[in-house]
């Protein structure tokens, strides 16, 4: 047999060569395996997390509630209502949001945090398809809503390895991140540098969102100038606003602010939310809705309609005028009111006084519709 270099190039075209290494066929590497001891998170600490998300995502509800009028903002405080399309934007944000953090993160912001993951109960790393499933299934989780998650903490308190329902659907569970070794895409040690900056990020994102309400929801009322809820007028500067007044509300109040002498001689500028849409094209026909108002504020002050509905127009905007004649606390009480609607918004600006301060409050009650102005 004769000899052979070892650099000598074997067989045709393809065939292995001196230099030549053959590839190694692909195999995926298997999930790896929790282990027998892992911590899964319990309700507290999935609780905290969840506290946290709904926290953050006020920078995504503030601007769209802002953008339906639903942004009230008085003396230091604001709440934000949602309805319609502006709420499902909202809520598909914030799906996907926690869906889009599941599957590329295995954690949202909130279980950054507080130290927990999401991880396939197998040990995988979450898929797609799995974080969508287990936040569609949020939806019933998070039955009945006026006790949210009600349904999902008994299923995780029911559950050896606290699945809540859409972690039973997607095979998840939800773990602290200590409790898993290294070799996964989980952390053992959770350190402080990275949460200081999450919690850093977070404290930003509701000052900017605190800052951008407050803005939208600008509110100055004092010193004879009520600029507040997109309305803007002029009363008696020496009147205070008057606070703890128990208001007589007619419909779904969005706001109510007072200006006057005392609880019984003031003038109210109160907002409700419509159903539908007023104008002057429509105006007339909610003419007996406000003449039912009138009769149900003239029974409260066991009074009658003295004069109206009749159709006025105040700030460039068209409405109705009414007056009635009762009694409160044992004397005769006046209540001049005119009712403004702008689309699915209500103005009712109303006047009271009692015959002690009737000239007074006429003469502020004059001023404030004189200057009103919807802004």
């Amino acid at each position: 047999m004769e000899p052979r270099d070892a650099n000598q190039t074997w067989g045709t075209q393809g065939t292995l060569s001196g230099t030549d290494v053959p590839p190694r066929p692909e195999v995926p590497l298997p999930p790896w395996p929790l282990p027998a001891g892992t911590a899964y998170a319990g309700l507290g600490i999935r609780a905290l997390a969840l506290v946290i998300d709904a926290l953050a995502s006020l920078v995504v509800a503030i601007p769209l509630a802002a953008s339906q009028g639903g942004l009230q903002a008085s003396n230091g405080s604001f709440r934000a209502e949602l309805t319609g399309i502006p709420f499902l934007v909202a809520v598909l944000a914030w799906l996907a949001y926690m869906t889009l953090a599941d599957a590329t993160v295995g954690a949202s912001l909130g279980k950054l945090l507080v130290g927990i993951r999401v991880r396939r109960a197998d040990g995988g790393r979450l898929t797609v398809a799995g974080a969508v499933v287990r936040n569609l299934l949020r939806l019933i989780d998070a039955l009945p809503y006026f006790i949210p998650y009600l349904v999902g903490g008994v299923a995780v308190a029911r559950s050896s390895q606290r699945q809540r329902l859409g972690d039973r659907a997607a095979g998840t569970v939800v773990v602290r991140a200590r409790s898993v070794p290294v070799g996964g895409d989980l952390e053992t040690s959770a350190p402080w540098g990275p949460r200081l900056v999450l919690c850093l990020g977070l404290v930003l994102i509701l000052a900017a969102t605190y800052g951008f309400a407050a803005m939208a929801g600008h509110c100055d009322i004092g010193n004879g100038l009520y600029d507040c809820h997109h309305v803007r007028f002029e009363y008696p500067g020496s009147w205070p606003v008057v606070r703890d007044v128990r208001v007589m509300t007619t419909g779904n109040l969005e706001f109510a602010d007072i200006v006057g002498l005392d609880p019984v001689n003031n003038v109210e500028l109160q907002a409700y939310r419509l159903n539908q849409s007023i104008d002057r094209g429509n105006i007339a026909q909610s003419q007996e809705e406000v003449s039912a108002v009138a009769k149900q504020l003239a029974e409260t002050l066991s009074g009658t309609v003295a004069d109206g509905p009749r159709r006025i127009e105040m700030g460039g905007l068209p409405g109705f005028s009414i007056r009635i004649e009762g009694n409160y606390g044992g004397q005769p009480l006046t209540l001049e009111g005119v009712v403004l609607p702008r689309g699915t918004t209500q103005y009712f600006l109303e006047c009271q006084y009692t015959p002690d301060h009737a000239g007074e409050i006429r003469s502020g009650c004059e001023q404030v519709m004189r200057t009103f102005r919807p802004t």
